[in-house]
């Protein structure tokens, strides 16, 4: 790796792009926004506003999760050896050595990938919160602080199947999942990120290696969550 920081070519980017779903997803976004068409007057012209606003802001969220989907998955495929992400005893005799397989540049590209993938969980659920935002103006559902959670609840007395669909994906393990890390990466400890831990019991603490999220696993999470994303999109341009 020449030097902190390499930038896909076009090629790669392209490449990247188009690995993934987003055509689709964009896609799917220009079908809701056609087909969410409020009435006349007054009240019709103020809800036009703010869905087409929503929208906007959605198109804008997409291409953020998209720019970083991408720029993650170039430092991916530059290969961090974290499997195997500790050794006890070390090779040198420490009690633990973390990252054993590393050598200088793995550590730059871990960077990398670690930064974009936070990115990317950031502005995926962004992107779905502001998806809730539309929905809560297309169906009128009144909800206050709006996110996508709510609004999906929300639906069930106004749109049924929209409401059983969507929360299906919220309710899949692979959105559980990313939730979690977007929560622990936002609040909590770094799933990426290695170190000791103190484990509170009801009686006893104990000391241990925090739990780590290798590479791969968030790479297999973002291929699932982007899947998910797409079905949102289908779903709501039905």
């Amino acid at each position: 790796m020449s030097g902190y920081f390499e930038f896909p070519t076009n090629e790669d980017w392209k490449r990247l792009y188009n690995a993934a779903s987003f055509d689709k997803i964009f896609s799917f976004l220009d079908d809701f926004a056609a087909k969410s068409r409020p009435g006349s007057g007054w009240t019709g012209l103020t809800k036009a506003i703010e869905l087409n606003g929503c929208i906007y802001e959605i198109q804008h969220r997409l291409a953020d999760t998209s720019r970083s989907h991408i720029l993650m998955m170039f430092y991916y495929e530059k290969g961090i050896p974290d499997k195997r992400w500790y050794i006890s005893p070390g090779k040198n005799g420490e009690s633990v050595q973390y990252f054993p397989d590393f050598e200088e540049e793995h550590f730059y590209i871990k960077g990398w990938f670690d930064f974009y993938s936070d990115v990317f969980y950031y502005k995926l659920f962004s992107t779905w919160d502001l998806i809730g935002h539309a929905l809560n103006v297309k169906y009128d559902l009144g909800v206050k602080r709006v996110d996508f959670g709510k609004a999906v609840r929300a639906l069930e007395g106004k749109n049924r199947p929209l409401h059983d669909n969507l929360e299906s994906i919220r309710n899949a393990p692979a959105f559980q999942t990313a939730k979690k890390i977007r929560d622990n990466i936002t609040h909590n400890s770094l799933p990426n990120t290695v170190g000791m831990a103190v484990y509170k019991g009801d009686r006893f603490e104990t000391v241990g290696l925090k739990h780590y999220t290798t590479s791969d696993e968030i790479v297999a999470n973002v291929r699932e969550t982007v899947a998910l994303l797409e079905a949102t999109m289908q779903h709501i341009s039905a």
